[in-house]
């Protein structure tokens, strides 16, 4: 299976992130609704300069309802 290059890219700096303890949580605002999103982000600074850079949305409720992992798909009646 081939990731597009930005997941690529995103889950490293996820992972670089994780590895400096500049993971944060945070609660932003959805652009399409308006309505509260959770995040994953990186902070960083460079210099006196900070930042926040989003990585990962979280899914409210139960992720696994929303997607189907790898593999056949269960039949649903």
């Amino acid at each position: 299976m081939a990731f597009p290059g930005i997941c690529i890219r995103n889950y490293s700096l996820l992972l670089r992130a994780a590895e400096r303890g500049d993971l944060a949580l945070m609660e932003c605002t959805g652009r399409d609704t308006g309505a509260p999103v959770y995040v994953v982000c990186d902070m960083w600074r460079e210099g006196a300069v900070q930042g926040v850079t989003p990585l990962a949305q979280l899914h409210l409720g139960n992720s696994a309802d929303l997607i189907w992992p790898p593999g056949p798909r269960p039949t649903v009646n």
